[in-house]
């Protein structure tokens, strides 16, 4: 059993990365931030994953030729070469019923892996000729809110962890351009992204340009530092009271109009998770609104 996520030797450091039931080890020397092998682990998970849907002990071996191709490529003598899941998907096919049926029976490879025909193109990320009948694009926001209260309310640090992340199905070389109401909330240090993005566009005119490739994708990721607690959408109120043998807690959350029009903004599937103390035995719950459970296992 491996215990330390990060082992340290004289001459190297070893990471590892519980998945799906498998163990993704990365080692590197010294010189290099093991966090960007952690880093570089986690990509390389992502793909196996969209290539092979499922990871498993058995799809690894099922589909052992394709995870020594994709190795191959992502990594050369060392170094992160083609992280790109589009250029790779052009490289290496994803498995199907049919290239599986052709190498279990040896008929060849001419179904197989092959290297991207040349293109007058610089958008190594996309094909020329894609076509769809119904041009779209779809496009999802997601955001985490991150934050530390003190016990009567005053804010520690606060800090919204966000990401777009796009499906594209349009045909041909699409030029996309993606503006925000109030742009200048995203800091340059803050954001990062596909590298189909125009960056120079986006420091100049705060617009997200680009081609997009086909397919799923994520366009950008950026991190937005709140500075007071007027600004969170939710009021959390705990109070915590504890002795030798029992307590109480009772948590108040109250929400609050941002949208400062007079339209309150809907929040659903609001979550509160408070872990007790392992000693815990037995608990007695009551809640004003929605529904509260006690997991006997985790506390």
């Amino acid at each position: 059993m491996i215990s330390q996520p990060v082992y340290h030797h004289e001459n190297f450091t070893s990471i590892h990365i519980l998945k799906h039931g498998v163990y993704f080890i990365g080692i590197t020397t010294d010189e290099a931030n093991p966090l960007s092998l952690f880093q570089l682990v986690h990509l390389i998970i992502n793909i196996l994953h969209s290539y092979l849907l499922q990871i498993s002990e058995n799809t690894i071996k099922q589909h052992f030729d394709i995870v020594y191709e994709l190795l191959d490529e992502i990594v050369d003598n060392g170094s992160p070469f083609i992280t790109d899941l589009n250029t790779l998907k052009i490289m290496i096919p994803p498995p199907s019923i049919l290239n599986t049926v052709i190498n279990a029976v040896s008929l060849g490879t001419s179904y197989g892996p092959k290297t991207p025909t040349p293109s007058v193109s610089m958008v190594y990320w996309r094909h020329n000729d894609i076509k769809y009948t119904s041009n779209e694009i779809f496009l999802d926001v997601n955001e985490e809110l991150d934050v530390i209260l003190k016990n009567k309310g005053e804010l520690i640090t606060a800090d919204i962890r966000g990401e777009i992340v796009c499906n594209s199905r349009l045909s041909g070389m699409p030029e996309i351009k993606l503006s925000f109401t109030n742009p200048n909330i995203f800091e340059d240090e803050f954001c990062s992204f596909h590298p189909c993005v125009r960056t120079f566009i986006f420091k100049k005119d705060r617009v997200v340009s680009f081609i997009p490739p086909d397919g799923l994708f994520k366009l950008m990721d950026y991190l937005i530092p709140i500075a007071s607690a007027g600004s969170l959408p939710l009021i959390v109120k705990p109070s915590l009271n504890f002795n030798k043998t029992d307590g109480k807690v009772e948590i108040t959350i109250l929400t609050k109009n941002l949208s400062g029009s007079g339209n309150k903004k809907i929040l659903e599937n609001v979550a509160v998770v408070f872990k007790l103390p392992s000693t815990t035995l037995s608990v007695k719950l009551t809640a004003n609104l929605g529904q509260v459970h006690f997991d006997q296992q985790t506390k």
